[in-house]
């Protein structure tokens, strides 16, 4: 009976992962991506931890070098400025209206994971140190 048992639910476990759809890791910036996780803490001090975000917030990379972002309000994303790919982890946003005019491009890291998501960082504002976007559109 234990034999039974035991075979019945590797077969179970065996037709589950097979229902599983596999997202791979991403190639490309070019997309649409949505903010899917933040790394933060709650406090000044506080503990780092992956959360779920507060906002719906939406980047996009466009072929043609433009770089949009959502506000936290969730509308239609703004030309925000133009990015550029320095290296395979690194890349370049150069800001269209820049907070600071001393600063108007600034350098991010970035890498790609399974799932289909972009994670970027190190950010140090609002208890925000990275965010992880999720591919959206494949172009």
């Amino acid at each position: 009976m234990k034999k039974w048992y035991l075979l019945c639910l590797i077969a179970i476990g065996f037709a589950c992962s097979k229902n599983k759809e596999i997202i791979p890791k991403p190639t490309s910036l070019v997309g649409k991506w949505k903010l899917s996780d933040i790394y933060g803490n709650e406090y000044w001090g506080g503990p780092l931890h992956w959360k779920k975000p507060t906002a719906s917030i939406e980047i996009e990379f466009k072929a043609n070098g433009e770089y949009y972002r959502s506000p936290t309000d969730g509308s239609v994303p703004e030309l925000k400025g133009t990015y550029r790919v320095l290296s395979d982890s690194t890349l370049e946003i150069t800001q269209k209206v820049p907070a600071n005019p001393d600063y108007p491009s600034y350098k991010l890291d970035y890498k790609f994971e399974d799932g289909g998501y972009l994670t970027w960082g190190i950010f140090g504002y609002e208890g925000v140190v990275e965010e992880r976007f999720r591919k959206e559109t494949n172009y």
